[in-house]
């Protein structure tokens, strides 16, 4: 074998080494699907968080008219004689 022949072979081998980790490598395309879908699921996880701080709000405002009753009671059972 000559240098060149070497040389090329070393060449050839190192293009097929590029482009087998290029096919490796995701496209644009699939980078984007892949993106959509983690931005749906946020998406989905921020309306799970916003329900749940409604039922939240909610039930602290329960709380508090419960605990404002339970004042109201105890109120009145000291005005009693």
């Amino acid at each position: 074998m000559t240098k060149s022949t070497v040389r090329i072979e070393a060449l050839e081998k190192r293009v097929e080494e590029i482009l087998a980790w290029v096919n490796e490598k995701p496209t644009r395309e699939e980078l984007t699907r892949e993106l959509e879908s983690v931005y749906l699921i946020v998406e989905q996880q921020d309306k799970r968080i916003e329900a749940l701080e409604e039922k939240t709000e909610y039930l602290l405002a329960m709380v508090a008219k419960l605990s404002e009753g339970a004042v109201d009671d105890i109120k009145e059972d000291v005005r009693r004689p």
